[in-house]
């Protein structure tokens, strides 16, 4: 069950992630600077939509594979 709500964040995760890149890329900012504020918008210090430390790491152990 735990696998689906990791998924749920993952496409939350997604979808903002999309959101700030679109609106940066109007104003001429690079991707990475939106992946950046979306993952702090989206963190537990942010909005908080993903507050647990051990679902963050999983998703950044996800985030590190699709970088390979």
């Amino acid at each position: 069950m735990s696998e689906l709500h990791i998924l749920g964040d993952l496409v939350v995760l997604f979808a903002t992630a999309l959101a700030v890149v679109l609106v940066l890329s109007r104003l001429r900012l690079p991707a990475i600077a939106g992946f950046l504020v979306a993952g702090a918008l989206i963190g537990p210090s942010g909005l908080g939509w993903v507050g647990s430390v051990h679902e963050i790491e999983q998703i950044a152990e996800i985030g590190v594979v699709l970088l390979l």
